[in-house]
């Protein structure tokens, strides 16, 4: 991947980040779930360019979580935007259209900005199921892990993009 490709990924996968943080910082109410699950979208629809863009080991099964996340934001979104939806309704649809949504277990030498990209997607459906879901549902005690093998120059990024996460979160706050 060329520099370029690689500059865009970045601002991609940083967009994904603000954008999953404006996510877990909104009050509940019906309005505000379908807010939620619009960002939700809003972060998928950044991220699917970057995991169409794997070609590698497990490109299959990253653009079908893709998929699946996809149609399970539409599935919550429709039954939020119903007539007479209640936080009660939203809830059950949480339950009922991700039960059994599973983070994909991605080889290792999966590159970062495609790991970053199903992270950032899995983290926002997880803040939605955290804030709205069920409360009883099992998978809210299961980490968000994906075992993969990073190299150092990753871990490096990741801790830079965490530092620029938690200076975004101040701005945030202070405002």
């Amino acid at each position: 991947m060329n520099f370029l490709n690689a500059l865009r990924m970045n601002r991609a996968v940083a967009c994904l980040i603000i954008l999953v943080l404006c996510l877990s910082m909104t009050a509940c109410a019906v309005a505000t779930v379908i807010t939620d699950i619009e960002v939700a979208q809003t972060v998928l629809s950044l991220a699917a360019p970057v995991v169409a863009s794997f070609a590698g080991p497990g490109a299959l099964l990253a653009q079908s979580y893709m998929s699946a996340a996809a149609n399970g934001l539409g599935c919550v979104l429709t039954a939020a935007q119903a007539a007479g939806a209640t936080t009660a309704t939203v809830s059950a649809a949480f339950a009922s259209c991700f039960g059994s949504a599973a983070i994909p277990v991605l080889p290792a030498g999966t590159p970062a900005y495609v790991v970053a990209a199903i992270t950032a997607v899995s983290a926002a459906i997880k803040l939605l199921i955290e804030k709205y879901g069920p409360k009883s549902s099992l998978a809210l005690n299961s980490p968000v892990a994906m075992p993969i093998k990073l190299k150092m120059a990753d871990h490096r990024r990741i801790s830079q993009l965490e530092q620029k996460l938690s200076s975004v979160k101040a701005l945030m706050t202070a405002h």
